[in-house]
């Protein structure tokens, strides 16, 4: 569940989770503390790589898809050739 989880989705996920536990389970109190600034640094954590990837794809984006381009031409010309011979 949490592998293919995105990271702006997981927050919630681990919130879910926790409040089901807490209904079924009795908890020490110093423990989920621990645990919510853990979620807190996970969502802090999770906001800043959704905003260097931003970041990443505005400065790089054009670069990146103008390689993309070249690659995919590069791969269509190899098997335009093998596929003559």
């Amino acid at each position: 569940m949490v592998k293919e989880c995105p990271l702006s989705d997981l927050a919630a996920k681990v919130a879910t989770v926790r409040d089901c536990t807490l209904k079924v389970v009795g908890y020490d109190k110093g423990v989920f503390d621990q645990f919510e600034d853990l979620l807190m640094k996970l969502d802090h954590w999770g906001t800043e790589a959704l905003q260097q990837e931003l970041e990443v794809h505005t400065l790089c984006g054009p670069q990146l898809a103008t390689q993309h381009q070249g690659v995919l031409k590069g791969y269509e010309e190899e098997k335009r050739a093998l596929l003559s011979n």
